[in-house]
This record gives structure tokens, C-alpha cells and sequence, in this order.
């Protein structure tokens, strides 16, 4: 199965272990990048896509919010953020549709786990 995920363009280690996360995990997977979230939230995504992988920097919450509603309706979305794991910015998110909130603290095996079960299980259970 060729998985395309589209993931913001970011060339921090963050999105760089990321991305060898994603061709390990999927050696097939097709990444499409991106650079940011318009004002008002639209993320017009011409293609079909299995995955959304979106960042906290690109956007107001509430711009990210609509993004994640956006998306969610035809993908998986997971959002890696600097929140702190009860805020009320992550309920926002996961309330908008994110299949799960991923913190900087989470390492990448825990990464390669939850992707895995989003697929497995419909919903990551990590």
C-alpha cells in the first residue's frame, strides 16, 4: 500500500527524524510537503491523502483547528505540539478531529507506534 501523507515543510530534527520515521515505517509512502496554514484555515489539498501530519507553528489555534477539521473529514491527522498533555489547547485539537496529539517529548519508536495503531485501530491507543 503506498501511503501518501502530506506533513508541513520544516527542515528542523523534529521533521527530519520524522520524515525517516515515515520511509521506515511506509518505504513506500509518498510525502507531500507544505509550507503553512492560511489565515482563515483552509488547507486545500488537491490530492487524496491517507495521512496529515500538521505542527503547532503554522497557525493561530483556531486556524489550526479549522485545518484539522478540514483534513480530518478524508484522513488521519496528527499534530505534534509543545503543549502540555491536559491543556486545553490539545482537547481543542483532538475535539476538532486530530487522531492524536504528538509531543516533543515522545521518541521516535513511540512515533512509529502510534502511526501504526491510527492505521491498526482507527484511533491511536498510545
Amino acid at each position: 500500500m503506498e501511503m501518501r501523507i502530506l506533513m508541513s515543510g520544516g527542515d528542523g530534527i523534529v521533521s527530519e527524524g520524522l520524515r525517516l520515521v515515515l520511509k521506515d515505517t511506509w518505504p513506500k509512502c509518498r510525502l507531500i510537503e507544505f509550507e503553512g496554514i492560511g489565515k482563515e484555515g483552509g488547507l486545500t489539498v488537491r490530492q487524496d491523502i491517507d495521512l496529515a501530519i500538521l505542527e503547532t507553528g503554522m497557525g493561530g489555534s483556531a486556524t489550526l483547528e479549522e485545518a484539522v477539521r478540514s483534513v480530518s473529514e478524508r484522513a488521519k491527522v496528527v499534530v505534534l505540539a509543545p503543549y502540555e498533555r491536559e491543556s486545553i489547547e490539545t482537547e481543542r485539537l483532538r475535539n476538532a478531529g486530530a487522531s492524536r496529539v504528538i509531543f516533543r517529548d515522545t521518541s521516535l519508536e513511540e512515533i512509529r507506534a502510534v502511526l501504526l495503531s491510527i492505521f491498526a485501530l482507527g484511533t491511536a491507543i498510545i
